[in-house]
């Protein structure tokens, strides 16, 4: 099985659906119930994106109809059957949740017409919830975990080498929610308020360099002292046939074929420009800053994480 550019959306989109969420009902949480429309934007930028992901999934699977299969028939050893479910479980409460927002607003209005009955259905909702609010929190952290779990989980060295990709997936994933709500805060929806942003760009910060730290871990303990130069040597034949291949895929990120993304795509606009920017915001206040740089901090995330998932892909595949 070859993965290509359809299961590197996939990924990327539900990192961001699955991140936005996590963040915004932290805040919420934290805040004692200050920011609780911006879940509703997190939920309305999840649902379209969690769709797009199930798309690129089908079309990856080759077999557009066939692809229903994967939505009624649940295999617990399948990383794929658990991703299919994760999705369609996240965005079908996302998409409850929403509802039984707007019907709540709805409330003390005279109502007429055939959805009626519907609106009604979705206020008897309303004390249950919070309940749901937590069962959506738990599947976002399932969804954000999985983009990395989904990797880890195959026999390719590069990625069954260490338990740092799943941390370097999950602090992605954190990272392109935190960035997707920051963009549409700059586009001046009121509902991602300033003070919100400001706090998620704190937390941007420490994900930024949780991240960081855990990329720099993946390559260190790979065996990314085996070069190209090494190679030519035949200095690789005293190693396993694992290790030399988790060699050759660090060398294509380093110095081959994926340096030049991985380094400008990932390193560069990724992390060391947004973290950079993240600090000067925190030390001259975010409600001080042009809506411009905010909104070109997010970009830079959001392309930061795309680029990151397909090098590694890639590498890994090599």
């Amino acid at each position: 099985m070859e993965w290509q550019w359809p299961i590197i959306i996939y990924l990327w989109v539900a990192g961001i659906a699955g991140g936005a969420y996590f963040v915004t009902f932290l805040a919420h949480r934290f805040s004692g119930g200050h920011y609780h429309d911006a879940k509703r934007v997190a939920t309305a930028l999840g649902v379209p994106a969690v769709v797009l992901g199930v798309v690129m999934l089908v079309i990856d699977l080759g077999h557009p109809f066939r692809a229903w299969h994967l939505f009624v028939r649940f295999q617990p050893l399948s990383p794929m059957s658990i991703g299919s479910w994760l999705l369609l479980l996240w965005s079908a409460l996302a998409v409850v949740l929403f509802l039984t927002w707007w019907a709540g607003n709805l409330s003390g209005r005279r109502l007429s017409g055939s959805l009626v009955p519907v609106i009604q259905f979705f206020q008897r909702l309303k004390p249950v919830s919070g309940l749901l609010d937590w069962i959506e929190f738990v599947l976002s952290i399932l969804l954000v975990a999985y983009t990395g779990v989904l990797l880890s989980a195959t026999s390719q060295p590069l990625w069954a080498n260490t338990f740092l990709l799943p941390v370097l997936f999950v602090s992605s994933a954190i990272a392109t929610g935190v960035a997707a709500l920051n963009l549409v805060g700059s586009l001046g929806v009121p509902q991602v308020s300033t003070s919100l942003m400001s706090k998620l760009c704190k937390a941007a910060s420490v994900v930024c360099v949780v991240e960081i730290l855990a990329l720099a871990g993946l390559l260190i303990l790979s065996p990314a002292e085996l070069t190209p130069v090494a190679f030519a040597a035949g200095v690789s034949s005293s190693f396993s046939v694992s290790t030399v291949e988790a060699a050759h895929s660090v060398n294509q990120l380093l110095f081959g074929s994926l340096s030049f993304p991985f380094w400008v795509g990932v390193v560069l606009i990724g992390l060391l420009l947004p973290l950079s920017v993240e600090f000067s915001l925190l030390l001259r206040g975010v409600e001080k800053a042009p809506r411009e740089l905010i909104a070109l901090l997010g970009l830079m995330v959001l392309a930061g994480g795309l680029i990151l998932r397909a090098v590694i892909v890639f590498a890994g595949q090599m």
